[in-house]
């Protein structure tokens, strides 16, 4: 899996490490009912419906689920008050379940918001408890609607497009943070685009011939950012090209331009599903023992930064300089703009799998 693209593991990743955050989540409750920090009618309530979706067919955890656990994991672990609250919204994550029909009990909720539609949105009235059938006779169009406002389909096969749920704000005030620490402009910002703009349209045609493209040179390439993409984020504003995050799994976040070259879009996505298939793999299974290690030099930055991140980067270079290749090899007419990318994926491999060679302690596995 990792030498080489392969479609099928990564959608096996994708899916143990979505059955894995259920499984760890309902361990969670189950502490939090005996610890009296759910009262144990809460606690089983949602531990029932985690296990109604785990046995229901093609069902996978969303972004916004696994957010919701990992929330829950600090301030549940430290016993702070915000525990409660990080629990009891993953009945607000579930509204959306049993907005499509496949959860049918009342479940209790924090609040009034929905991560899965827009920022600002608010459960209707009366659904302290979500779930019951006459709340989905009564609200469930409603909330179906909105959290479809949050979405674009994608064009010629290429990811679909999210903006401005809670989540998505939440992660890219994290990135306009860094941004901003590194910045020598005054303007700096970074918003999602919106949706309906003529900008965002041209992205997602260009995000469609990037996907057309990957497919064609590698399919087992194309399949891989097919199963680790959920959905992208397009945001707009300085210093910033792309980022992901475990805690937001299978989103990727983009600031592009639309005159940008497809090659330079699939390089893009190549790189962050890449990312996110590291990501996943060390949750599941350990590969770097000494993550935290600091001190080693980075194939690409000069600042300082944890092993685990150079660890990262040169993943993300063998696949870019795989696939690269490829395209030099089978794409004559784009051939002089990939061997320029080609080459710098291969300094930054060789670079990162000298300084692993160097620092790294790695299970049998990340061997």
């Amino acid at each position: 899996m990792f030498e080489r693209t392969d479609a099928a593991c990564a959608r096996e990743v994708r899916d143990r490490f979505s059955r894995q955050t259920l499984v760890d989540f309902d361990k969670l409750l189950a502490f939090a009912a005996d610890g009296a920090v759910l009262a144990r009618a809460e606690a089983e309530a949602l531990r029932a419906a985690l296990r109604t979706l785990q046995a229901t067919p093609g069902w996978s955890a969303r972004s916004e689920l696994i957010n919701t656990y990992f929330k829950a994991l600090g301030p549940l672990r430290e016993r702070r008050p915000e525990a409660r609250a990080a629990l009891l919204g993953l009945g607000n994550v579930l509204a959306e379940d049993c907005a499509n029909g496949l959860l049918d009990a009342p479940l209790p909720v924090w609040g009034e918001a929905c991560p899965a539609a827009p920022a600002g949105y608010r459960l209707p009235a009366g659904s302290e408890r979500v779930g019951t059938a006459a709340w989905r006779a009564a609200h469930g169009e409603g909330l179906r609607q909105a959290i479809a406002s949050t979405w674009l389909k994608g064009a010629n096969g290429g990811p679909a497009v999210r903006s401005k749920t809670g989540p998505v704000l939440e992660e890219a005030a994290k990135y306009f943070a860094t941004v901003k620490g590194l910045s020598q402009r005054g303007d700096s910002r970074l918003v999602p685009l919106e949706l309906e703009s003529l900008r965002a349209g041209e992205i997602v045609q260009q995000l469609g011939l990037a996907m057309e493209l990957i497919a064609s040179v590698d399919p087992e390439q194309a399949g891989e950012v097919r199963a680790l993409t959920e959905y992208v984020v397009l945001l707009e504003g300085h210093e910033f090209v792309g980022g992901s995050d475990l805690r937001l799994f299978g989103a990727s976040f983009f600031a592009l331009d639309p005159r940008w070259s497809p090659l330079c879009y699939a390089d893009h996505l190549v790189h962050e599903a890449a990312h996110q298939l590291l990501h996943a793999t060390q949750e599941l299974e350990p590969l770097l023992l000494n993550r935290s290690h600091m001190g080693a030099p980075s194939p690409i930055r000069a600042d300082p930064r944890p092993l685990y991140g150079t660890f990262h980067a040169t993943f993300v270079f063998l696949r870019l300089a795989s696939f690269m290749s490829k395209v030099v090899e089978r794409r004559p007419h784009l051939e002089g703009e990939a061997r320029l990318r080609l080459h710098r994926h291969m300094l930054g491999l060789l670079q990162g799998l000298e300084v692993v060679r160097r620092h790294a302690e790695l299970s049998p596995a990340g061997e």
